[in-house]
């Protein structure tokens, strides 16, 4: 694969409509550590799983996946869709990996 330089970015493209809205704090990489940092925060449990039906089926692991949604909103993500776009963004731009574009 072909790293991608932004100088080569035909001008033409258009933006992904799924981060259409998105506020500049999210948008910013400085703030992708402070921001996953809090989402993990609000997951880690005192206990573990044998299996992931056991997860799901947990009231306290239910309500930390809520109070993580509810807390995703508040942050600025309209959906999960747009969370873990965000996240594969800033992920290649943190690590500086090489990536493709269709």
């Amino acid at each position: 694969m072909i790293k991608l330089d932004l100088s080569t970015v035909p001008k033409k493209l258009k933006p992904n409509p799924l981060f259409k809205g998105m506020s500049d704090y999210l948008k910013d990489p400085k703030n992708f550590d402070k921001v996953e940092l809090e989402l993990i925060k609000i997951l880690q449990s005192n206990h573990k799983h044998k299996t992931a039906s056991a997860y799901v089926k947990c009231q306290e692991c239910q309500s930390k996946r809520d109070e993580r949604t509810k807390r995703m909103k508040k942050i600025g993500f309209k959906s999960l869709q747009q969370y873990m776009g965000w996240k594969k963004i800033h992920t290649i731009i943190k690590e500086k990996k090489s990536f493709q574009l269709k």
